[in-house]
C-alpha cells in the first residue's frame, strides 16, 4: 500500500493517463465542495452584488470541471451502422474547449476582485464587465411592436411584454453605469485620443480593461491571465486553445496527426493538467476574496490541499497563504526522505 508521499509524487506527477484522472477530480471535488459550503452560508438575499457575481462565476468554473472530466473519460463507442467500435476514444479538442471558458473565468475573476485593493478601480472594472455583458444580450433582442403584439395570443403576448420590460430596465442600468463609468477618474483623467478608444472599446462591448500604473489599459487575455502571477510556461496555453477551438486549416490537421500517431491520450492529459491548474489557482484566488471559502478550505483533506497549494506555489507568483498544510507535508517529507536514504 503506497504511503502518502508516493501518492503525493503519483498525482502531482502522473505518468499515466489514470492518475491524471484521479488528481483532476481531486482538485475539482475540493472546487466543489467549497463552493457548495460558501453558496449555503451566504444566502442570494444577503449578497451584494459584487459577492453574488463572484461566487457564480466560481460555481460556473467548478461545472466546467465535471464536464471536462467525463468528456476526458475514455469511451467505448459502438455505432451499429458499418458495426464500427472506437475503444477507448477521447477527443482532446472537445475537453480544450470547455478548458477556455474556465481560463477566461479565472482570469476576470482574478482582474475585478484580486488585482487591485482600490474600491474605486474595482468598481470601474466590474461596471464595464457588466455594461459589456447586458449590451452582449441586447443583441439578441428584437423588441415586437404594438402591432405584432396584438396579433399574439395572450400567454405568448404576456411573456412578450415581460421580455420587453427587461429589456427596458437593462437599457436604463446600461445607461446609468455608462453615466458612472464617464465620470470615473479612470476616464475623465485621459487625454482625449485615449478617451476616444475608451469609448470605442466599450461600444465594442470590450471588458478587458486591467489597472497599469493607475491607468485602466486595455488588455488581452493572455497578458491578463499572466497578470494572475501564472508562470510563463501557460504563455502558449491560449494561442493552442484559439487554434483547436475554432475550423481553422492548423486545426483540422493537427486532428489528423493526433489520431494518426495515437497521441490523443498524450493530449487529453497535457489539457486536463491546464485545467486542474486553473482550478488550483482559482480555489486561491475565491479564498482570497471571500473569507467563508478560506475557512472551508481547511477542511479538505490533507492530500487535497497539499496538491491545490503546489501548484499556487510553483506555478505561480500568488503570496496568499491558504494554510500551513504544504509547509509541514514539505517538512514530513524531508524527514520521511532522510530516515529512508540515511537510516536515522
Amino acid at each position: 500500500m503506497e504511503n502518502k508521499f508516493e501518492q503525493y509524487l503519483r498525482l502531482s506527477q502522473p505518468k499515466n493517463y489514470r492518475d491524471s484522472l484521479e488528481a483532476y477530480q481531486m482538485v475539482l471535488d475540493s472546487g466543489l465542495y467549497i463552493s457548495q459550503a460558501v453558496h449555503k452560508s451566504l444566502p442570494k438575499k444577503d449578497r451584494d452584488e459584487f459577492i453574488n457575481d463572484a461566487l457564480i462565476l466560481f460555481q460556473m468554473t467548478m461545472a466546467k470541471g465535471i464536464a471536462v472530466l467525463n468528456i476526458a473519460k475514455p469511451i467505448n463507442y459502438y455505432n451499429s451502422l458499418g458495426d464500427m467500435t472506437l475503444p477507448d476514444f477521447v477527443d482532446p479538442m472537445a475537453i480544450s474547449a470547455l478548458i477556455r471558458p474556465q481560463y477566461e473565468a479565472f482570469t476576470n475573476f482574478n482582474n475585478i476582485f484580486n488585482s487591485t485593493e482600490n474600491e474605486d478601480a474595482r468598481q470601474f472594472l466590474y461596471d464595464v464587465w457588466v455594461i459589456a455583458g447586458l449590451k452582449e444580450r441586447r443583441r439578441f433582442y428584437v423588441e415586437p411592436s404594438d402591432e405584432e403584439l396584438e396579433k399574439m395570443p395572450a400567454t405568448r403576448r404576456k411573456t412578450a411584454l415581460e421580455r420587453k420590460e427587461k429589456a427596458q430596465n437593462e437599457l436604463k442600468i446600461i445607461e446609468s453605469l455608462s453615466e458612472k463609468v464617464r465620470k470615473s477618474s479612470f476616464y475623465v483623467d485621459l487625454d482625449d485620443k485615449k478617451r476616444k478608444n475608451m469609448d470605442d472599446n466599450l461600444k465594442r462591448r470590450v471588458f478587458q480593461f486591467a489597472l497599469s500604473n493607475g491607468k485602466m489599459v486595455k488588455k488581452s487575455w493572455l497578458e491578463m491571465f499572466l497578470n494572475t502571477g501564472a508562470s510563463e510556461v501557460f504563455k502558449p496555453m491560449y494561442s493552442l486553445m484559439s487554434t483547436t477551438n475554432h475550423p481553422s486549416n492548423v486545426s483540422v490537421f493537427q486532428y489528423a496527426q493526433m489520431f494518426d500517431k495515437y497521441e490523443n491520450i498524450q493530449s487529453a492529459q497535457t489539457l486536463l493538467k491546464m485545467s486542474e491548474k486553473i482550478m488550483c489557482f482559482f480555489i486561491a484566488d475565491y479564498c482570497r476574496y471571500i473569507p467563508k471559502a478560506k475557512e472551508e478550505y481547511q477542511n479538505l483533506p490533507e492530500m487535497n490541499k497539499v496538491i491545490i497549494e503546489t501548484a499556487n506555489k510553483y506555478m505561480r507568483d500568488f503570496d496568499f497563504k491558504l494554510s500551513d498544510t504544504l509547509d509541514k507535508f514539505s517538512e514530513e517529507i524531508e524527514l520521511f526522505m532522510r530516515d529512508k536514504f540515511h537510516g536515522d
